[in-house]
């Protein structure tokens, strides 16, 4: 089974999932994250990481969602490329 789990911080609550997919040799199991420290034993990082941070000009309020719209990005592009190489989850 091709597994793909996406979390911006790693492994969060989905360690134990992971590392149990991870088990079966049968399975291919990747994290997508924004979190660079970590490994976990047969889990690929698929790692994203938004390009520009958040600009001093953002209004205050609106930082946590232009942020989160950054990640979106970065992940939307990082996924694409994951599919392109011929990858596809269950």
């Amino acid at each position: 089974m091709k597994v793909l789990i996406l979390h911006n911080n790693f492994p969060a609550q989905f360690g134990h999932i992971a590392t149990a997919l991870a088990a079966d040799p049968q399975n291919v199991v990747i994290f997508g994250t924004g979190a660079q420290a970590g490994q976990l034993p047969g889990v690929r990082k698929l790692m994203f990481e938004a390009r520009q941070t958040v600009s001093q000009q953002t209004h205050y309020f609106a930082r946590s969602y232009d942020r989160a719209v950054r990640n979106g990005e970065a992940l939307f592009k990082a996924a694409k490329a994951l599919k392109d190489s011929g990858f596809e989850p269950d």
